[in-house]
């Protein structure tokens, strides 16, 4: 999660506020994931990989 401020560009007005990002799902796998990164995958995708993965070669 990140805050982000802005400001308006008026000088007139200066209003200033903070909003919040944040990743709430991912949609596709990393091809280079990162163990210490915690990010839940949605719920589609983790039927697909587990499809995937059952599949014979």
């Amino acid at each position: 999660m990140r805050e982000i401020t802005y400001q308006c560009t008026d000088v007139e007005c200066g209003y200033t506020y903070v909003t919040s990002l944040e990743i709430v799902r991912g949609l596709s796998p990393s091809g280079k994931p990162n163990t210490a990164v915690r990010v839940p995958m949605s719920q589609h995708i983790k039927e697909r990989v587990m499809q995937q993965m059952l599949l014979p070669v």
